[in-house]
């Protein structure tokens, strides 16, 4: 088994962090640079931070805020919101990303994975999947949650994959902040055919749930209420895994 990373994601809307429950419900939680130093000395293995301002569809990222999250992170970063193109990926990275995040592009232009693939690498690639459950199916959702579609879960990820992601967030709307545990039974039949590593997204309130999501499939776990919210951190999470017998990175201290 591959070393398992803890991951929070930081969420930024209208000048704020936030937090949401089933994407929506917004509280703010704190301010970017102190949370992000927050984190850096918190030996978490990467930051996923994505500005889910509604920018509008014929604006551009806001790469002054990609500038000031990127100065102050020393772990891998993943940046996602409103990136449309090859230009606007060049941009994000030329800015000290190491990944960029996808999701509500792929609606019209899936095959925007495969040229930025291409041109940076599948490793730069992380391709969200919003779902949520409805009646007995999973539906796909875009534009944050409020547009939903009526692709196969199962064959977009086969889509993604074969187009070049290097990577797949699972996020449950559903689950999205409830602190329940994640949404396992789609983690566990989507790993049994997808080859990327998986970072499970939205539900996480106890080290137990990470646990559960790893042993289903996850290659990664991503949180935000757990660590906002209650006086659980990282690196517990990292000691709990690792008395459980589950491989995780070893933690490095920053100056």
């Amino acid at each position: 088994m591959l070393k398992v990373r803890i991951i929070p994601t930081l969420l930024w809307k209208n000048h704020s962090l936030v937090k949401s429950k089933k994407f929506d419900e917004w509280r703010k939680v704190g301010h970017l640079v102190p949370s992000v130093k927050v984190y850096n000395s918190r030996n978490v293995d990467e930051i996923i931070f994505l500005n889910i301002s509604d920018l509008g569809d014929n604006q551009i990222p806001d790469y002054s805020l990609v500038d000031e999250v990127a100065s102050h992170c020393f772990v891998p970063l993943t940046i996602g919101g409103n990136i449309k193109n090859l230009y606007d990926v060049q941009k994000i990275i030329e800015r000290g990303a190491d990944k960029i995040c996808i999701n509500s592009i792929l609606e019209s232009n899936i095959k925007i994975i495969n040229d930025i693939s291409k041109n940076f690498g599948s490793q730069a690639v992380v391709v969200s999947v919003d779902f949520r459950k409805v009646e007995d199916d999973y539906k796909i959702f875009f534009k944050g949650g409020k547009k939903k579609s009526n692709i196969n879960i199962f064959d977009h990820v086969k889509k993604v994959q074969d187009l070049g992601a290097g990577e797949l967030i699972l996020n449950s709307i559903d689950n999205d902040g409830m602190m329940n545990g994640y949404e396992l039974e789609i983690l566990g039949q989507i790993s049994k055919f997808c080859k990327l590593p998986i970072i499970i997204s939205g539900g996480a309130g106890d080290y137990s749930h990470m646990k559960d999501a790893i042993e289903y499939g996850a290659s990664a776990v991503s949180a935000a209420s757990i660590f906002h919210f209650t006086e659980k951190t990282p690196e517990e999470a990292k000691n709990y895994l690792k008395k459980n017998n589950i491989p995780i990175r070893k933690s490095i201290k920053l100056k």
